[in-house]
């Protein structure tokens, strides 16, 4: 998937779980990549992307989040456990700031968005970061053991697992990981065990 800079959408490869967004589960070539229904449809014109093994998220200039693809794990953030062939919309919580406290004013500034093999993570400007999707391993830095711990994840939950002192500047997802990039130099991780550290006490780490 890429984003020319004109920012139209072309996306192609295998849409066997709807990943293309073509609306059609053929291998689509390169020549036929253009997501004209996107630009047609008024969706707006594409800022950031990303692609999971199977789904792919993008955000348009006006901070609009789009999904489609597998979402059996939640990962398309549209509260469903669904394969959907073209792009559904993702909504946010409205944000808040460090107090708790609803901020005024329009959308959130979207500055970055990540797939991992069943998960996703988008952050924005403010240093706000949510995730959804699979969570089996930890990968979405919830803590599996808390009562309210959710296996699959099915909308986009604020990420509240660091120091509020600490902002996230960048998020990388593996298959059952995910790494943090902290404005202070400094990382933090989540998922897999044996994946973030040659020990092999348990299977989750931070």
């Amino acid at each position: 998937m890429q984003c020319e800079v004109d920012m139209d959408l072309l996306c192609w490869g295998s849409g066997e779980l709807g990943q293309t967004g073509h609306g059609r589960p053929e291998v689509i070539p390169p020549e036929e990549a253009l997501l004209k229904e996107f630009a047609t449809s008024g969706l707006g014109s594409v800022k950031l992307l990303a692609c999971g093994s199977s789904h792919s998220v993008v955000v348009t200039v006006d901070n609009k989040i789009f999904a489609w693809g597998n979402g059996t794990s939640g990962q398309l953030g549209n509260g469903e456990r669904a394969v959907k062939n073209q792009p559904v919309e993702v909504k946010l919580p409205q944000e808040l700031n460090v107090r708790g406290s609803h901020l005024d004013g329009n959308f959130a500034n979207v500055v970055g968005i990540a797939c991992g093999s069943r998960h996703s993570f988008i952050w924005t400007e403010t240093g706000q970061v949510y995730s959804f999707g699979n969570n089996f391993y930890a990968q979405l830095g919830y803590d599996f053991q808390r009562a309210d711990f959710k296996e699959n994840q099915l909308a986009p939950c604020l990420f509240q697992n660091l120091p509020s002192s600490l902002k996230i500047s960048q998020v990388a997802c593996g298959e059952r990981h995910t790494l943090f990039a902290l404005e202070d130099g400094s990382v933090a991780a989540c998922g897999v065990h044996s994946v973030l550290s040659p020990s092999p006490q348990g299977h989750v780490s931070w």
